[in-house]
């Protein structure tokens, strides 16, 4: 983490601090300013690498969600399996949930929903959802790249499209 202070002005609030978190040559980063990406004690946040605000690969082996530690500054790998999206922080602020994508529009395919402690320990696989689960007659593919965790941790809604 590299603090920015180059990039305040004589106008900028008082106490503003500004710092840059990544140097890679990678095209882009993003943080989800629309989902609950902080934990609830604000001491850690996700951040999506090899993304940008209207989408990413995530096939693309640079594909990945970090945790940063906002104390030190430190980012450290989160999840490494190819697919995964759709990130949620549980309300306790200690647990990851995301899916693993491994669906193809007109095909179907395998979603698994996934789950692992900020730390980087047990992992674990909750579900594994396939076949017609819209009753459309048709196979599901392409989740949207954000989910929500219900206020008391029991439930994760994820929106997906019939093919």
């Amino acid at each position: 983490m590299i603090e920015r202070q180059d990039l305040l002005t004589p106008d900028s609030p008082a106490g503003l601090e500004v710092f840059q978190l990544t140097t890679e040559s990678l095209p882009s980063s993003h943080i989800y300013m629309e989902a609950q990406i902080f934990t609830p004690d604000s001491r850690r946040f996700l951040l999506h690498r090899a993304a940008h605000p209207h989408g990413s690969d995530p096939k693309d082996p640079e594909h990945r969600y970090l945790v940063c530690d906002v104390e030190s500054g430190q980012l450290e790998p989160i999840t490494t399996e190819l697919g995964t999206t759709a990130p949620s922080i549980s309300p306790s602020g200690d647990v990851l949930y995301y899916f693993v994508d491994e669906t193809e529009p007109g095909v179907g395919g395998r979603l698994s929903l996934k789950r692992v402690r900020l730390d980087g320990s047990q992992r674990e696989v909750v579900c594994v959802v396939e076949g017609d689960v819209t009753d459309s007659g048709r196979p599901f593919s392409r989740p949207y790249p954000l989910s929500t965790v219900s206020s008391d941790g029991r439930r994760v809604a994820l929106s997906i499209s019939p093919e």
